[in-house]
């Protein structure tokens, strides 16, 4: 069974804008806009992440970046906010992620920051392993020399 795409759902709208908020043409890359039920009306006791977050017409702007076709299903490609930065050096999630995915092991991965006192940021990669394969974190690490910053040296 393959698995489709994320299409719109009933009482929940979607738009894919660019970087000042016009709507883009289908299959164009643009930032993932939804308004509806489904979204949370604000952070709490934080109106200044709210703002931007959520837009005076009630879009909430997830910094996704991705792609809709014309049955609107999306392909999310990029994310637009996230950054680690890591003892002054600017790390982006999304382009180690797709160099892991390259692994032959490797079925998933997500990347985020977390905070070290010493470098303020870490990186830290969670991985999920293909079915009947094995690869251990020394051999990941070894994958990256070379090709991946400094992150694994």
């Amino acid at each position: 069974m393959s698995e489709e795409p994320p299409r719109r759902f009933p009482f929940v709208t979607i738009k894919v804008v660019d970087k000042v908020g016009d709507i883009l043409p289908v299959n164009t890359p643009g930032e993932l806009c939804v308004r509806g039920y489904n979204v949370f009306k604000g952070y709490y006791e934080d109106m200044e992440r709210t703002k931007e977050a959520i837009d005076s017409d009630n879009w909430y702007h997830t910094g996704d970046i991705c792609t809709m076709d014309e049955e609107g299903y999306v392909s999310v490609i990029s994310r637009l906010k996230d950054m680690i930065i890591r003892g002054g050096e600017n790390i982006y999630p999304v382009e180690i992620e797709d160099f892991f995915l390259k692994h032959p092991s490797v079925d998933d991965v997500h990347v985020v920051g977390v905070p070290d006192d010493r470098m303020g940021e870490e990186v830290c990669a969670c991985f999920r392993i293909k079915k009947d394969h094995q690869v251990t974190e020394e051999e990941l690490k070894e994958y990256c020399k070379g090709k991946v910053s400094s992150l694994f040296a």
